[in-house]
């Protein structure tokens, strides 16, 4: 999804510079260290993405095939309730080795609980497992119980914030928590 932004950011920036309005040279070295936490980003054996909603797992999912032809991986996923969660967990479906849900805990905003999600999965990818956990910190340690390969985190910006703060410490994390 980043690739489809930046495609449109380099688009107005030359439409800028045309005009006079900015420096092709120094936007696009600006823009050559921008940094999206929580959006792909790797850090040791994660991969962090907020994908919320099927656009943003649609691409993410997208990126991991592109990027890891052929892997599967096991996935920490929560989800708000005013998100499109069966929708995103079908996407995850071919991808995921396996899935460990845990619940978002921000306060005035209702997530799915774990056990709700694991029952949702059990109609989505029968025979696909899956575990619940009781907090992010519960869930970075199953899936590391996990056979190896690359651990995705998904569902929630807030989510993704949280494991940011766990993994890489509170500066890491900035806005997302």
């Amino acid at each position: 999804m980043q690739r489809r932004n930046c495609r449109i950011v380099v688009a107005l920036l030359r439409y800028f510079a045309a005009r006079g309005l900015l420096d092709i040279r120094r936007a696009f070295s600006a823009l050559g260290a921008v940094k999206w936490p929580g959006r792909m980003q790797k850090i040791g054996d994660l991969v962090i993405d907020g994908g919320h909603n099927p656009d943003g797992v649609g691409a993410l999912t997208a990126s991991l095939a592109e990027v890891y032809p052929g892997e599967k991986f096991t996935v920490i996923y929560g989800g708000f309730r005013d998100k499109a969660v069966p929708e995103c967990l079908k996407i995850w479906a071919p991808l995921a080795r396996k899935m460990i849900f845990t619940a978002l805990s921000p306060e005035k905003r209702a997530s799915f609980p774990a056990g709700e999600l694991m029952l949702l999965w059990e109609k989505i990818a029968p025979g696909v497992p899956c575990e619940k956990a009781e907090n992010t910190a519960d869930a970075l340690r199953l899936a590391r119980r996990s056979p190896s390969g690359k651990i995705v985190i998904s569902g929630s910006l807030f989510l993704a914030g949280e494991v940011l703060e766990n993994v890489a410490g509170a500066d890491a994390a900035g806005d997302l928590v």
